[in-house]
């Protein structure tokens, strides 16, 4: 490759209501119509897709082709406000990323309406690896997503935990949890930027990230109204989760009379951290948190399975089941510093073995 290629500039591609899909797409009076277009495109690094502020598009974007360091490819919006991607009652995500890496999500409004519908999980934006490899930086900043009603309970794709606003995440196709199964190889993803996003009113869950390895960041993100957990990340080396606002998560999961499968997990709560080493919540603030019939949990803030030397500091809790839940097989943690006030049930709870290796509550 030479090098006037190797360091071509990417392009712009704008997408309008009034716009035609058989044209360039490389300017506002040459603009494409239609997600399905947009869909129809691998793009390359340093290119951007940029949709008209302050219009809808209808369907789900699915987007192709990966950005490279220094160059990643953006989705954003031009001239004023965002622009509004509807899917309507379709099952999966409004913006999908799968087994990309370098790209960008910012200033968009995904939404979708419908009502929810047993069965049919649905979701924000996502970032899903479903195949072998390392997978690199992903930001989604700025973003408004509410009014997609998802799966409460269930372990699909798009179900349960997998029914979030904001869903990074590894997921392995036709797993086989059978123990003499043949090893697979690994999927890992860093680099993950989750920033100054407003969801509400989903279900189940607001923000989940499960699989990033290094440099996890989940800033600045304010929600409301969710059928179930605030913030969940699973799996980071010295991942960070500091001045997130989550007001009233929790709201349905746990309740009775739930149309759907009776065994759907009941437990959620707002903010928690999973199989994470050295990794810290600060300046979060968690209010009305919900704690329906069958949920036994509904705590701000919880250092749950497999926590190594994490750090929970400066952190508000008010009118919630309980500032902090200690889980299994945790190690070395801390936590300092944060204000509990009109908590109720428990303002500690500490549950199954190994909860007193070396774990401090002090301040």
């Amino acid at each position: 490759m030479s090098p006037l290629i190797a360091l071509a500039q990417g392009k712009t591609y704008f997408v309008s209501d009034e716009g035609n899909d058989s044209a360039s797409g490389l300017s506002i009076k040459e603009a494409w119509r239609s997600v399905d277009k947009v869909n129809s495109v691998v793009f390359q690094p340093g290119d951007k897709v940029l949709f008209e502020g302050g219009k809808t598009f209808h369907g789900q974007i699915k987007l192709q082709g990966s950005g490279e360091d220094g160059r990643p490819c953006v989705i954003s919006g031009y001239g004023d406000g965002r622009p509004v991607i509807n899917f309507g009652k379709a099952e999966g995500a409004g913006i999908l990323l799968e087994n990309v890496s370098y790209w960008e999500v910012m200033g968009m409004e995904v939404v979708s309406y419908e009502p929810p519908l047993v069965g049919c999980g649905r979701q924000g934006i996502v970032v899903r690896i479903s195949q072998p490899g390392v997978f690199d930086h992903f930001v989604i900043k700025d973003n408004y997503i509410h009014d997609v009603w998802g799966q409460l309970g269930g372990r699909g794709m798009y179900s349960g935990y997998n029914s979030s606003a904001i869903l990074v995440h590894t997921h392995r196709m036709n797993y086989s949890p059978i123990a003499s199964a043949a090893p697979v190889a690994p999927m890992v993803l860093n680099d993950i930027l989750i920033q100054n996003n407003k969801i509400e009113r989903v279900d189940k869950c607001g923000i989940v990230c499960r699989g990033g390895k290094n440099n996890v960041v989940v800033r600045g993100n304010w929600m409301d109204n969710l059928g179930g957990d605030g913030i969940f990340v699973n799996g980071p080396y010295r991942g960070l989760v500091e001045y997130n606002v989550i007001h009233r998560s929790c709201m349905r999961s746990g309740a009775p009379n739930i149309p759907g499968d009776e065994n759907w997990w009941p437990h959620v709560a707002a903010c928690w951290i999973q199989n994470t080493e050295e990794t810290i919540m600060q300046f979060n603030e968690v209010y009305d948190t919900g704690r329906n019939l069958y949920n036994g949990d509904g705590f701000a803030y919880d250092f749950d399975f497999n926590c190594k030397r994490c750090v929970a500091q400066y952190n508000y809790s008010k009118n919630n089941y309980g500032l902090m839940l200690l889980m299994y097989n945790i190690y070395e943690n801390v936590t300092r510093y944060n204000i509990s006030e009109n908590d109720h049930t428990h303002l500690i709870q500490m549950q199954g073995p190994r909860i007193g290796d070396r774990n401090l509550i002090y301040n």
